[in-house]
């Protein structure tokens, strides 16, 4: 018979993950997936390729990113996001290897495909265990793993441009990559949080029920912001070229724009540290976006367009970490997994489609004209993440229409997983 003044110990909360090894893994992913580009500048002094053949890589990552959100929730579901994430970082060393070895642009086809896809995984892994480390703060993790891989996407193609002109050669720079992701394969379960998967047959990852419509349409607009994003790099160096400006390669065309990308990630992670920012710094990024794009694509002066660029990349920089920030508050507790991996299928759907798109109307008229594809692409994100914050739009009590601040969602009753 219990006494009536004893008290039933209440256990301590599980320890929250280390975030050191995560942010680690976002830098491997910036770094690996931007040195693809300087390698196929490097192999095509030995290996020629067409331009249609170069332009099958990014296809490729984009497909691949597809493949990898249908697949990743229901193998996290199955073995566990640690799991998941130890032998994708081994995939992606794989790749890298494989990389290091290629005897041929067909080698390098196939190998691109499999990094896309594991490198995918690691990226969809490291940030829902971000994002499940508690909702407090969740768009300054966001914002600080943004941080970690435009430095690494910056300093991947110089590793291989440096390597490239020594006797080591740009192989060298895969090799380099390849250990980063053996070491992280190591580090990132320590970091993964998440549940740990039931005994016996896995659940059906469709059985947990449908994602609430809000995170459908957060999700939607950021493909289109993201989508709006590959469209500028990709084609921004070629207006400048093609407007007699050539004093500027396009790989310095590029650096300007990630240097204002870099610099807009550092401020969103300032902004961050403040309550209730979310909104206001993605809709400051919409119009920042919108500006500097549209000073880039009217604008003649070359000094201006330039500035105009690395203001765009500004506003830029913080669609994807903000907008995977309030993607997964919208999907409520528990649904981290399905919420990041349904984030990449469509942001792999949006950056396979949107390219294709441009390059036929530029076919058409030119590609002045063409460009306009990309202001497109920032409204119709801008009107969708308006749209999320209806309260017609499917918010519930643990999936509010749109998350407040850094996600800070008010569970119905005490049920709910925590991180």
């Amino acid at each position: 018979m219990p006494e009536s003044g004893l008290r039933t110990p209440v256990s301590a909360p599980p320890a929250k993950p280390p975030g050191i090894p995560l942010y680690l893994g976002q830098g491997g992913f910036g770094a690996c997936l931007s040195s693809i580009s300087p390698t196929l500048v490097e192999v095509q002094k030995t290996w020629p390729m067409t331009h249609a053949g170069t332009g099958s890589y990014p296809s490729l990552l984009a497909a691949s990113m597809i493949a990898s959100g249908f697949g990743y929730a229901r193998c996290a579901a199955r073995w566990g996001r640690a799991r998941v994430l130890a032998s994708a970082a081994v995939g992606v060393a794989a790749s890298a290897v494989m990389f290091a070895l290629a005897t041929g642009p067909a080698t390098l086809l196939a190998t691109t495909v499999c990094l896309g896809l594991c490198s995918t995984a690691v990226q969809t892994g490291v940030m829902s265990a971000l994002a499940d480390r508690g909702d407090q703060g969740r768009a300054r993790r966001m914002a600080v793993g943004g941080v970690c891989a435009s430095v690494a996407s910056l300093t991947g193609p110089s590793l291989v441009t440096v390597l490239a002109a020594t006797s080591v050669g740009w192989r060298g720079a895969w090799w380099v990559i390849a250990l980063v992701f053996l070491a992280l394969a190591v580090l990132l379960p320590r970091g993964a949080g998440g549940r740990t998967p039931a005994a016996g047959p896995a659940r059906s990852v469709a059985g947990e029920g449908p994602l609430p419509r809000a995170f459908w349409i957060v999700a939607s607009g950021v493909a289109a912001g993201v989508a709006g994003e590959i469209c500028v790099v990709y084609f921004a160096p070629q207006l400048m070229a093609e407007n007699g400006i050539t004093l500027l390669s396009p790989a310095l065309v590029l650096v300007f724009y990630y240097a204002g990308e870099l610099s807009g990630r550092i401020a969103g992670v300032c902004l961050a540290l403040r309550a209730d920012v979310e909104q206001r710094v993605l809709s400051a990024s919409l119009l920042l976006a919108l500006t500097g794009f549209g000073v880039f694509w009217l604008v003649e002066p070359p000094v201006v367009r330039l500035c105009g660029l690395m203001a765009a990349g500004a506003g830029i920089a913080n669609f994807f970490p903000f907008g995977a920030s309030s993607a997964s508050g919208a999907a409520g507790r528990g649904a981290t997994d399905r919420a990041l991996a349904g984030l990449h299928l469509l942001v792999g759907v949006g950056t396979l489609c949107a390219p294709l798109a441009l390059g036929v109307l530029s076919d058409a008229a030119s590609l002045r004209s063409g460009l306009v594809l990309i202001p497109v692409l920032f409204v119709t994100m801008a009107g969708l993440l308006a749209a999320s914050r209806s309260p017609h739009h499917g918010a519930t009590a643990d999936a509010p229409a749109w998350p407040r601040g850094n996600g800070r969602a008010r569970p119905r009753s005490e049920g709910g997983g925590g991180a």
